[in-house]
């Protein structure tokens, strides 16, 4: 028996209370083990094999919605990292609840709060047509969210701010 090599992506699964903690880095980190596997640990000829795993939708997912709001960040000139600690901390880095069926994530203590950032219907629907954006689209979410906090700062999310005030 050899050694072998793990990689895995990270999942987060944020409550309020986890707070900036663990928002450091909310990329999904890929994190590499060397395991040692039952047998002889003196043998000359361990081999560094590695097993392949594959990876599950939802990480990719988490991934591909992180880089998206950089990337929107970057070009709204809002700062990233508060950004995607808003996102985390209103949604889990979430948009939709079911993404094959794109079911839109609502939010569990209003449910006028939908996708990523939780943008509440109620005050922004109609701002958010007007301005040509779509809140119940992922890339309409974020473009939406990137204009209101560049045009309004972050008091739109003062709810979950506990959370990510520290990354200010």
């Amino acid at each position: 028996m050899g050694l072998i090599s793990v990689v895995a992506l990270t999942n987060f699964s944020p409550t309020i209370a986890q707070g900036p903690a663990i928002i450091d880095d909310i990329n999904s980190e890929i994190v590499e083990e060397n395991l040692i596997t039952e047998g002889n640990k003196d043998d000359k000829n361990l081999s560094n094999s590695s097993e392949t795993f594959s990876v599950d939708e939802n990480d990719k997912e988490f991934c591909s919605i992180s880089q998206r709001v950089i990337d929107k960040s970057n070009e709204w000139g809002v700062d990233p990292k508060l950004a995607k600690a808003i996102a985390f901390c209103e949604s889990s880095n979430r948009h939709y609840v079911d993404s094959q069926n794109k079911i839109v994530l609502r939010g569990v203590k209003n449910s006028s709060d939908v996708g990523l950032f939780q943008i509440n219907e109620k005050y922004h629907l109609k701002t958010s047509k007007d301005l040509g954006y779509n809140i119940y689209d992922l890339d309409g979410n974020i473009d939406y969210a990137m204009w209101l906090m560049s045009n309004e700062g972050t008091r739109h999310w003062r709810h979950s701010q506990k959370c990510w005030q520290d990354i200010k």
